[in-house]
């Protein structure tokens, strides 16, 4: 074993002011969240050399079991721990390799063919959690009824707003009036999802191209690491941090803030890839109205209890 390196990670997530279900409208200033994430490295006698580990939402003493919870059910899509310290968050894993995003930063991990994998391979990880509700609770895994958005929103607005403007959390008077302003839609993308025929399973949470890691032979899958931010929802809030780093890419050519999601290489290739996985439980048009009202929930989900304590001047 290796010496453990604190690693201090700020990432950017944006609000989704909901603009109509055939699109999703961003404001990439809307909401910044900062977290960090705490790295262990442990030495893998079949490679020789450390391999990541991670420790967000879930307190440190939970993060260990939901990722054993879900191990024990798709073990192909993630690792068991090796071992974890329920004080600190920290969870030792063999080496996986280099992420998605690690190892191409150029283009933060996103091609086409690969992004609709990792979707396919995710998708089928959450069917294999799907009727494992109160083993998931047992975990740790905290549930969040997509019906709770409007209020959800509307209070974490209140409160970046109420941050001091020098919090790189901080939203400005607009901003919050934005996201105040979109309630009705919310509440209806919220009807839509609530009355779908899908079942709640694992939503890992934070699911971009750093979260993953590539096959290392062609018979195996893609690898997701860090489930601090983990909850048991509604399984379509999952792709919105696949589908926004698509939005680099393809962008509605008119509207530059809008991220297009009727566009071919999107809906036919990427977003089918994952809904072609819950066909038994509806129809693929139906499946795309629901996904398109579920993106529009699913920052959201970030405001669910336990996440606003955390909300505090840093």
């Amino acid at each position: 074993m290796v010496g453990i390196t604190a690693v201090d990670e700020g990432r950017c997530a944006v609000d989704a002011q909901p603009a109509g279900i055939a699109g999703l409208s961003a404001d990439w200033s809307s909401r910044r969240r900062l977290h960090s994430a705490v790295v262990g490295r442990v030495a893998d006698p079949h490679r020789g050399r450390p391999g990541p580990a991670q420790a967000d939402h879930l307190g440190p003493s939970q993060w260990g079991d939901v990722q054993a919870f879900v191990a024990d059910r798709a073990d192909r899509y993630l690792d068991r721990p090796l071992a974890y310290d329920s004080g600190s968050g920290r969870i030792l894993l063999r080496d996986l390799g280099l992420t998605m995003f690690g190892a191409s930063p150029d283009n933060r991990g996103i091609e086409i063919r690969p992004v609709a994998q990792i979707l396919a391979d995710y998708a089928r990880l959450q069917h294999a959690t799907i009727g494992a509700a109160t083993d998931a609770s047992a975990a740790g895994l905290e549930s969040w009824d997509p019906g709770r958005a409007v209020d959800d929103a509307a209070m974490q607005a209140r409160q970046l707003h109420a941050l001091p403007p020098s919090d790189a959390r901080h939203i400005s008077t607009a901003q919050r009036d934005r996201i105040l302003d979109a309630r009705s839609t919310i509440e209806s993308a919220a009807r839509v999802v609530a009355a779908s025929p899908i079942p709640c399973c694992l939503e890992h949470g934070d699911l971009w191209p750093g979260n993953v890691i590539p096959p290392q032979d062609p018979d195996s899958s893609y690898r997701l690491i860090d489930f601090g931010d983990a909850a048991w929802s509604h399984p379509f809030l999952s792709p919105i941090m696949l589908i926004i780093e698509c939005r680099f890419r393809w962008a509605a050519d008119d509207q530059p803030d809008r991220l297009d999601l009727n566009h071919p290489a999107i809906t036919a290739t990427i977003t089918d890839a994952y809904l072609s996985h819950w066909t038994d439980y509806a129809s693929m048009p139906d499946l795309r109205h629901t996904l398109h009202c579920a993106l529009q929930l699913a920052h959201y989900v970030e405001a669910r209890p336990g996440s606003i304590p955390s909300l505090k001047p840093a």
